[in-house]
């Protein structure tokens, strides 16, 4: 199933799931046919034509919505069933290696944080160290 948020579309709520659940009415729910990879629907979901189409036939003020009827109006060609699926492997294997530097990134910035709240609580002294720093002005 591909989950797509008609509410507020121009925040590009597209979700890949591999589970049954319910959801809210502010969901559509799309399941890919015989000749389409859901992943790659998934993705393809994401693409500024598609987030165009849909925030150019939202209705509503406060809560501006699309709707399967305007969204269904939009043609897509698909390449073969193999490319979808190449295609959508490569951007999930994509996707992984963000979701790892990000990991890398947080774990970093939260050793950081902890070394700095050392030095500035004093369980850390740094004053006798030796270092070594080049002089490149």
């Amino acid at each position: 199933n591909i989950l797509y948020g008609k509410l507020r579309p121009y925040l590009d709520k597209v979700a890949y799931a591999e589970f049954e659940g319910i959801c809210s009415t502010d969901i559509i729910v799309l399941r890919a046919k015989d000749n389409a990879d859901a992943k790659y629907i998934s993705y393809l979901l994401h693409h500024p034509m598609v987030l165009n189409h849909a925030i150019a036939r939202t209705t509503g003020v406060n809560h501006p919505r699309t709707s399967w009827k305007m969204l269904s109006k939009l043609k897509i060609p698909l390449p073969p069933l193999p490319v979808q699926r190449r295609i959508a492997g490569i951007l999930s294997a994509i996707d992984e290696k963000i979701q790892a530097e990000e990991g890398k990134k947080k774990a970093l910035n939260d050793l950081f944080k902890t070394l700095l709240n050392d030095l500035m609580t004093a369980k850390i002294r740094v004053n006798n160290l030796n270092l070594e720093v080049d002089n490149y002005a």
